[in-house]
């Protein structure tokens, strides 16, 4: 009686776990301090391209607040006559 107790814990403890296919790795999202959201949006523009800048909301006591922490440099938008001049 012992051995099927203990055959039936061993396959339910065998049933029960998961094994793992893959571990995602555990990102930290930094807030960008103003000179560096201003930095990054100058090089964009000064390879003429548009900066986009990528916000995250954080809870705050005095509500939501909007926190940069990434910026993206998008093409600009050109007709054909301001690509030939």
């Amino acid at each position: 009686m012992r051995k099927i107790i203990m055959s039936i814990a061993v396959v339910m403890t065998g049933c029960a776990s998961k094994p793992e296919i893959a571990k995602l790795p555990d990102f930290e999202i930094r807030a960008m301090s103003r000179s560096e959201v201003v930095s990054a949006a100058n090089e964009c523009e000064s390879n003429e391209m548009k900066p986009f800048v990528e916000y995250i909301t954080q809870k705050t006591e005095y509500g939501k607040v909007l926190v940069p922490v990434n910026v993206h440099c998008n093409p600009l938008k050109r007709t054909v006559s301001q690509i030939r001049n």
